[in-house]
């Protein structure tokens, strides 16, 4: 039998998971100890500015990504946005240089929801032959407030 990391392997039950589950399938996993997580680019934080956001105003989103791989990584940073809410700001385009040796680093999005609403925005971190990192976010929307003068 071929070794394969932990990760290879557990992405294809991740896939073979959701792809069950996209046919309307019941999926009952149980999951035992698994190796260690292979190094590399990780989402420490990922987090709005202020935590309670209208729907209307713009709504800062940080996030403190770090490369904990052996070698140095370009990445490009994406979100993924729901019907709904778009970006207001991102990063400069093109990939960010991630250095092993320069510790955290932040990112600095802003989105608008048109409503009211929760919302699940995705942080995606994407490197050349590796794995696309996803990191989940849920605001929960609230109605626009009238602004006062």
């Amino acid at each position: 039998m071929v070794e394969r990391p932990a990760w290879i392997v557990m992405r294809a039950v991740v896939v073979a998971l959701v792809a069950a589950l996209s046919d309307g399938m019941v999926v009952a996993c149980a999951c035992g100890p698994l190796a260690a997580a292979e190094p590399g680019v990780v989402v420490r934080r990922f987090l709005s500015d202020p935590p309670l956001c209208r729907a209307g105003r713009p709504v800062a989103l940080t996030a403190t990504v770090v490369n904990d791989g052996p070698a140095d990584a370009d990445v490009t940073a994406s979100l993924v946005l729901p019907a709904g809410v778009r970006l207001a700001r991102a990063p400069a385009a093109g990939p960010i240089r991630l250095e092993t040796s320069a510790g955290e680093r932040p990112l600095a999005f802003a989105v608008e929801a048109d409503q009211a609403g929760p919302a699940e925005i995705v942080l995606e971190l994407a490197t050349l032959g590796g794995p696309v990192v996803r990191r989940p976010l849920t605001i929960d929307f609230l109605p626009p407030g009238a602004i006062q003068k």
